[in-house]
């Protein structure tokens, strides 16, 4: 009897604090989970409030994103290094917006 492998997809989990997380994980559990610590949150603060924007099977070698090739050293990249770049300060604007937000509810 021939075993089926599981097969890896690539996640897009949307929070409303947060911006889009694109992770890769074998079920929606650990999507969840490699979200959070992208987002650099601890996880039970933010599951419940977690969707799935998109789901596609991994393409090795190919930046979600953009397409392009990703050349990596045997840890599996989703994004190339400008798209991570640039999703990673988006999520720093983010964090910082609503920061600013909460702040000026309870300015004096």
């Amino acid at each position: 009897m021939a075993t089926s492998k599981k097969q890896t997809f690539v996640w897009w989990v949307e929070h409303p604090d947060h911006t889009v997380a694109v992770v890769v994980a074998d079920n929606w559990e650990q999507a969840t989970i490699e979200a959070a610590k992208w987002w650099e949150v601890p996880w039970g603060k933010v599951v419940a409030q977690c969707t799935e924007q998109k789901k596609e099977p991994l393409m090795r070698g190919m930046c979600c994103e953009c397409g392009a090739k990703v050349w990596n050293s045997g840890n599996v990249r989703v994004r190339c290094g400008k798209c991570e770049a640039v999703a990673r300060d988006n999520e720093l604007n983010k964090k910082y917006q609503n920061m600013r937000y909460y702040a000026s509810m309870h300015s004096k």
